[in-house]
């Protein structure tokens, strides 16, 4: 009798559990929205800093990499969500030896109001490819009620001809169920 009132009870609480789920799930997809194109990925939580999360943003292609960090949240603002990004540093490699790369980004929102970008902020064409970190001081923000977006080109400097690489980057807001932020190859 008692294995059997011990079963019970856990079995009620897996049926709970998996109804909070269940709910979560359905409040987290709000409805009318669909998801902005594209497949996506987890980019990486790279690591804490001065109490801000700080996320790696990668990109490669033909053999060179680019990686961004920044710090990316959301703050409250009358009814909605400020998205806030903070470029912290940067990374290209290999090392070639050539300081003529570029970093060019930009963030925009995806919400009600539908998708809506900030103009790019253009590198000079001096980014260092050492496969050292560089610092890189950059501050933007928009309104938005449900995504935060940064897209991101990196232009890697080569003798014969610049490869590029791009990337879409989407931020949930704590209104859209986190801040996880994903990417979508380009």
């Amino acid at each position: 009798m008692k294995i059997i009132r011990v079963l019970s009870y856990f079995l009620s609480f897996i049926s709970a559990s998996a109804l909070v789920l269940s709910v979560h799930a359905e409040e987290s997809a709000k409805p009318g929205m669909p998801e902005p194109p594209g497949g996506a990925i987890k980019a990486l939580l790279s690591k804490s800093r001065d109490g801000k999360t700080q996320w790696s943003i990668p990109c490669s292609a033909n053999g060179y990499n680019g990686d961004m960090q920044v710090s990316a949240r959301f703050l409250p603002s009358n009814g909605h969500y400020t998205f806030l990004v903070e470029t912290i540093a940067y990374k290209i490699s290999p090392n070639n030896g050539r300081n003529k790369g570029n970093i060019n980004f930009r963030i925009g929102k995806y919400d009600s109001n539908g998708t809506g970008y900030l103009a790019w902020y253009k590198s000079p064409d001096a980014m260092i490819q050492d496969a050292q970190w560089h610092s890189l001081n950059v501050s933007r923000n928009t309104a938005t009620d449900w995504q935060g977006l940064i897209e991101i080109e990196y232009i890697f400097d080569d003798s014969f001809h610049d490869t590029k690489c791009s990337k879409l980057y989407k931020f949930d807001s704590p209104a859209s169920g986190g801040s996880t932020p994903t990417d979508s190859a380009q």
